[in-house]
């Protein structure tokens, strides 16, 4: 690297701090509540109980230095470091990415347009502390484990670490995963070819006994009585923020079992307006991504693996049919093409590398156009939790009360 290159490189650098402390200022709601505090208070102690992998932790950390760290503020500092050692990684990433295309202006304005959604989403409101955060970034480290070829068994570790954490892993992140592992299975061959199915099917073995031992063994053979009950919601309700509580129904999800579904009516009425008018308005984007799987499937010679992996985001489609967390189901669908990009272009595939030069030379043939893409997109940020965006939030209900009020 020359000169002009480390220069460039401090100042794309610098650039991105800059960027990174204005969106953590303005966005920050280093606030940990509800759910995502109660994770804290979730541990095995009687049994493997589902969301208790983070309340394990936590809980092995207190045993070892005293109950003394076994407090609000203690949960607000690991989420805070957290959350840095988060942007740390995928700046880590980015770098990748960079280096890969040879310092190329695209890749660091493609940066700059996507970062904020993934600088601001565990900022929010509802959001700080969420253990998507933590999938997120356990498909990454496995997804770059199967692109390199190195620490395969990484590919199986992080996500049954992540079905532990949150059993929601099986459809919101763990595609990246299986389209990682489906891309070496057909692109490589002999021992190779094998090493990868023997992989993948022990990934998917582990995962699903993971899965069905949280989802629904555990409620049966993890007794669960009064008294416990009672330690895990007192500890949940004390190391919740001052002004908040813990969430009476999530801990009866995850000690019980109860089904929620008939709570969340409200949010799936709202979401199946919010939801179409949020892709209407982002359309733009819909279409560059089309366009791109469109040169993509040009380019290729193995056609049916593109369509396919451009297929991967359907795990999410039970997500958006049955649950109502739809910022975040719209963060992960987001997430999937994103996080898949950034590592074939680590892994230099070189017709996606090509098709990525063609594509944003087009977005970006004038920085006026490129920056309106970034600006556009910043107006649906940061995604949210049960609505999707504070824009889509807010056409939402403008229209209710100027159509529907005097019915509501």
């Amino acid at each position: 690297m020359n000169k002009t290159d480390v220069n460039e490189d401090r100042q794309f650098s610098l650039a991105m701090l800059l960027m990174t402390a204005v969106l953590v200022i303005g966005t920050g709601h280093f606030k940990v509540e509800g759910m995502n505090a109660d994770v804290f208070a979730i541990n095995y102690r009687n049994g493997v109980l589902p969301r208790g992998f983070i309340g394990w932790l936590y809980d092995i950390l207190c045993s070892a230095f005293g109950n003394r760290l076994y407090n609000y503020l203690t949960v607000l500092i690991l989420c805070t470091i957290s959350y840095f050692i988060y942007l740390a990684i995928l700046w880590k990433y980015s770098k990748k990415m960079i280096r890969a295309l040879e310092g190329s202006d695209y890749a660091k304005a493609f940066i700059i347009t996507v970062s904020p959604m993934f600088i601001k989403m565990f900022l929010s409101e509802g959001n700080f502390g969420r253990t998507d955060m933590f999938l997120l970034l356990l498909s990454i480290g496995a997804g770059y484990a199967i692109m390199k070829q190195h620490g395969l068994v990484l590919a199986v570790v992080f996500p049954v670490i992540a079905v532990l954490i949150h059993e929601g892993y099986v459809l919101t992140f763990y595609n990246v995963v299986i389209a990682c592992f489906i891309y070496r299975i057909v692109t490589s061959e002999g021992r190779k070819r094998t090493i990868n199915i023997f992989w993948l099917g022990v990934s998917l073995i582990l995962v699903a006994v993971s899965f069905l031992w949280v989802y629904l063994l555990c409620r049966v053979y993890v007794p669960i009585s009064q008294e416990y009950y009672d330690s895990i919601y007192y500890s949940a309700e004390f190391l919740s923020a001052p002004d908040s509580h813990a969430h009476y129904g999530f801990l009866m999800y995850v000690l019980f079992g109860m089904d929620l579904y008939q709570y969340e009516d409200t949010f799936r009425i709202i979401g199946s307006a919010e939801l179409p008018l949020f892709f209407i308005l982002s359309a733009p984007f819909t279409i560059k991504l089309v366009s791109f799987f469109r040169s993509l499937y040009r380019e290729s010679s193995n056609k049916k693996l593109v369509v396919l992996l451009s297929l991967g985001s359907l795990t999410l489609l039970p997500d958006f049919i049955l649950k109502c967390d739809y910022g975040r189901w719209v963060f992960a669908l987001y997430s999937y093409y994103i996080v898949l990009l950034v590592l074939f272009i680590i892994s230099n595939n070189t017709v996606v590398k090509k098709v990525f030069r063609e594509q944003l030379s087009i977005v970006y043939k004038s920085s006026w156009r490129g920056l309106f893409y970034a600006m556009y997109f910043m107006l649906f940020l940061p995604f949210q939790c049960t609505h999707v965006s504070d824009i889509t939030e807010d056409v939402i209900f403008l229209v209710k009360d100027i159509f529907l009020g005097r019915y509501i």
